[in-house]
């Protein structure tokens, strides 16, 4: 089994890995945003909130949020 990330793993890749016979699962974050994600933007600055401790770059999201849900 192969955890991989979504935004940083070509689908070449994964079709290479599905096609070995490998499963492939994919790591996310729920609940955070996560500033060097390409989609770190989309969220509405009031829809983030404090940082997580021990990881830099990351804020809790308010996941009630209609514009943080699109994102």
């Amino acid at each position: 089994m192969y955890d991989i990330d979504l935004f940083e793993a070509p689908i070449e890749t994964i079709d290479a890995l599905k096609a070995a016979g490998r499963a492939v699962i994919c790591y996310f974050s729920a609940g955070s945003r996560e500033d060097w994600r390409p989609d770190a933007d989309a969220f509405p600055a009031e829809d983030i909130g404090s940082a997580l401790v021990g990881w830099e770059g990351e804020n809790w999201v308010d996941v009630t949020s209609q514009a943080s849900a699109r994102s």
